[in-house]
């Protein structure tokens, strides 16, 4: 299980025990309802606004209309919080696979209409910085799922998301992600860890994952740099240094935030 999948899981299961019915939430003028297909053998989302259906989905297994709680009960994310800060409910749905392995997080906004603002892979978080801020969506780079690792072990970096009304998308909040670069001596301690948690696998493959959670975690706030002397002194000697460099390049191409990061002024590291 990657480190931020169970924060995420974690997120959302904290608030089961207070949550509404996950079959069912009202908001505004809107109902949404999760019926169950014996001929389907699905689960089947209706959205309907007083008695007209506006939207109806078939999951190929379950959907839960929840909420998910942060650090705090300040930051309690309840049916019908206004996720965009526009002015609108907003109801939040979780879509699972047959297995109950892969989410998907649906955020839609109540106005005229039950518009779907934003999907995002597995159980997203929400949180704010204070009572009034504006939410945050956490997820992750799912791009990074399964490199040099299995799926529930490979290392997923975080990254934070908020609504842009001149987007109208959830877009990267790269100002939250930005961290500071770490001093000499907790530098040194970094190295130090990760290399003690690289010690504890045999496989070269283990090792790479365990050094990845270091390096993404760097990249993923902005420094590549320090990315960089990590790799440096932690990269299993003997190994190609040059087909991790081209896999890197890889996921991150394909990866659905990295190209706003980019424009946000983070890097790539040059191994």
């Amino acid at each position: 299980m990657t480190s931020l999948l169970a924060l995420l899981i974690s997120l959302v299961s904290a608030a089961w025990a207070e949550a509404p019915d996950l079959h069912f939430a009202k908001a505004g003028d809107f109902k949404f309802t999760v019926v169950h297909s014996n001929s389907l053998d699905a689960d089947q989302l209706e959205i309907r606004r007083g008695n007209q259906l506006v939207e109806l989905r078939t999951s190929i297994a379950r959907y839960e209309i929840g909420r998910s709680s942060e650090m705090s009960p300040d930051t309690l994310l309840k049916v019908g919080q206004d996720l965009s800060n526009s002015g609108s409910p907003h109801v939040v749905v979780y879509e699972s696979s047959s297995s109950g392995r892969h989410f998907v997080t649906h955020v839609w906004r109540l106005g005229e209409t039950a518009e779907l603002l934003g999907s995002f892979d597995e159980m997203a978080g929400f949180e704010r910085d204070s009572k009034n801020g504006r939410w945050k969506v956490i997820t992750g780079d799912f791009a990074f799922q399964s490199w040099r690792a299995g799926p529930n072990f490979s290392f997923i970096p975080e990254v934070r998301l908020v609504w842009r009304p001149d987007a109208n998308r959830f877009c990267v909040d790269s100002t939250s992600m930005r961290a500071q670069a770490p001093e000499t001596k907790e530098l040194d301690q970094l190295i130090a860890d990760t290399l003690k948690s690289m010690g504890e696998y045999d496989a070269v493959d283990g090792k790479i994952a365990q050094m990845n959670e270091t390096l993404l975690k760097l990249i993923y706030s902005g420094n590549a740099a320090t990315a960089e002397k990590v790799f440096d002194r932690t990269f299993p000697g003997g190994e190609d240094r040059n087909q991790y460099r081209i896999e890197l390049s890889e996921i991150l191409s394909r990866s659905r935030y990295w190209p706003e990061l980019l424009v946000a002024g983070f890097a790539a590291p040059q191994f």
